[in-house]
């Protein structure tokens, strides 16, 4: 598993255990995921997974239309994650 796809997952599972992260059905997580390019390569719980951030907003790709989940998470971006979810679990 790539740095990235690690960091992503390890953000996933942490919002699974806050309770932030609850099921998603296939054609919800479809039409959130229709928006990026490049999210074809992944497994059913994976795009469920981007989907369910997507929806948080603390996932929200690049201006031409990536997510980029092979990319490896700069230390800006990673910044600005902790910041977003830091801003969902203030706002429950």
């Amino acid at each position: 598993m790539s740095n990235s796809r690690s960091s992503r997952k390890k953000i996933v599972n942490s919002l699974k255990a806050l309770g932030l992260v609850w099921e998603m059905g296939d054609d919800e997580a479809d039409a959130i995921n229709s928006q990026f390019s490049d999210l074809d390569g992944l497994t059913g719980e994976q795009k469920a997974a981007m989907a369910i951030t997507i929806n948080l907003g603390i996932f929200q790709g690049h201006s031409d239309g990536r997510m980029g989940p092979g990319d490896i998470l700069t230390r800006s971006q990673m910044a600005s994650l902790a910041v977003r979810v830091q801003g969902v679990v203030f706002s429950l």
